[in-house]
């Protein structure tokens, strides 16, 4: 092994087809990032990505003849694709919409150039650029309904590994021949998915709303399969990150909730990705703010639907996720009888001070987006729902439940560990919301700690 380069402070490096290193990414104390370019070690500024558009603004990488594919929300709301002709200069605008972000690009395997590119509206939304590609897209498209993702084309473009995501079923893989136009079914991802009945799992349904401040909210609601929609049990799942969001696609721990016979609602509250900069930056230093108030209109939204019984509202999450029940726990009590929080931080001071070594470089962009401990110290504080609320739920005498594993990090990773974990969630939610909880749980063993 010998070394190829020393990393000069780039926080993303930039490679070329021919496994060149051309140029990297920096970031700036004020939150904004640049790109470099060059090549073997001598790079120099190529372009200043304000702070507002660091989130949403970078290189896709080049094409084969050397121009550079640039995903940019600089100049404008929505991320656009670019095509970046760097022997003369041009910049090419190749897709773009108003209000929703270019999430995926589909390039030629041979050229590298781009053939189709993913808007990802409430479903997936495939926008092609190269002719030659639509007649195969409606091939693929005639499969079965779901969202279609190319694994890999070989060079010659003849052969395609293909998956089709339904949101109620397993992910099905298949081989397409664009020779003939012919797809062979290859194999499910979970088997056990595949051979269920027709309708035993639950789809996934759009919706929006309008927030109380009058922004568009959009999400996910999945109900549970074979019984009336009205006066029913829910559980919000609030997604982490924040800087992410939900999609329609096959989640298991959607499935699992509706199973258990609670209407599961997912939000892309203000903050979350893909729905352009203004939407995405609308959430900066709102924790616990109007970030937290989209998803209580959104328990507003369903219980005006009449889908969901007021009085049976739970919500549930993992880390930003957690972080939201805890909020919701402390800043809207009337709204939920229970809540379930996975790794969420409580302490806004603390997360910030304890970042990993390699989200450092990113301090940054964390400031100004969630707030800066040393000039909004306050801010940070009334956000924060403190490192006390096991110890207040005692003093109140609320029932709750405490799990610590000790041989894990900010998730759960080992299968035993997560069987536990979803044990006590649904048997919390069912005592308190009503719903079902499978009767033979596992015990917890030594590596979990409950109190």
């Amino acid at each position: 092994m010998s070394l190829v380069a020393e990393n000069p402070g780039f926080l993303q490096w930039l490679i070329d087809p021919q496994l060149k290193l051309r140029g990297g990414l920096t970031m700036n104390p004020d939150g904004s990032t640049v790109l470099h370019l060059g090549a073997e070690g001598a790079y120099q500024p190529y372009l200043q990505i304000p702070a507002e558009d660091s989130a949403s603004t970078g290189p896709v990488g080049f094409t084969r003849s050397g121009a550079l594919l640039m995903l940019s929300s600089i100049g404008q709301n929505a991320t656009r694709l670019e095509r970046h002709d760097l022997s003369d200069g041009r910049v090419e605008v190749l897709a773009q919409d108003p209000q929703y972000d270019v999430s995926d690009v589909w390039q030629d395997p041979e050229t590298l150039e781009v053939q189709a590119v993913e808007v990802q509206r409430a479903r997936q939304d495939i926008q092609v650029l190269d002719d030659a590609l639509a007649e195969h897209i409606a091939n693929l498209r005639a499969l079965t309904d779901g969202e279609l993702s190319i694994g890999r084309r070989e060079r010659s473009g003849q052969w395609w590994t293909v998956s089709v995501a339904p949101s109620n079923g397993a992910v099905q893989y298949w081989i397409y021949d664009s020779s003939c136009g012919q797809a062979t079914f290859l194999f499910p991802h979970r088997q056990d998915l595949a051979d269920l009945p027709t309708g035993s799992l639950a789809p996934v349904e759009p919706f929006s709303f309008i927030a109380r401040d009058g922004l568009t909210i959009h999400g996910y609601v999945t109900f549970p399969v074979g019984v009336r929609r009205t006066g029913l049990p829910c559980v919000v799942m609030v997604h982490g990150g924040p800087w992410a969001r939900d999609s329609w696609d096959f989640d298991p721990q959607v499935q699992w909730l509706a199973n258990r016979g609670y209407v599961c609602v997912q939000v892309n509250f203000r903050g979350s990705t893909g729905y352009g900069k203004e939407f995405l930056n609308a959430g900066n230093k709102q924790w616990g703010k109007a970030m937290q108030d989209d998803v209580s209109d959104a328990v507003e939204y369903v219980v005006n639907q009449e889908w969901v019984d007021p009085d049976r509202v739970g919500i549930y999450g993992g880390s930003y996720g957690g972080y939201a029940v805890l909020a919701a726990a402390v800043f809207t009590p009337q709204l939920f009888r229970c809540g379930v929080d996975v790794v969420g931080p409580s302490n806004l001071h603390t997360l910030l001070a304890s970042v990993p070594e390699y989200w450092k470089p990113m301090i940054a962009l964390m400031h100004q987006r969630v707030g800066n401990p040393e000039t909004e110290a306050e801010l940070l504080t009334q956000a924060s729902p403190l490192t006390h609320i096991v110890a207040a739920l005692k003093d109140k005498g609320l029932p709750h439940s405490y799990l610590l594993f000790d041989d894990e990090g900010h998730g759960l990773a080992k299968p035993q560990n997560r069987e536990v974990m979803f044990a006590a969630a649904e048997e919390f939610f069912a005592e308190h919301l009503g719903g079902r909880a499978q009767p033979d749980q596992l015990e917890r063993d030594d590596g979990c700690g409950a109190g």
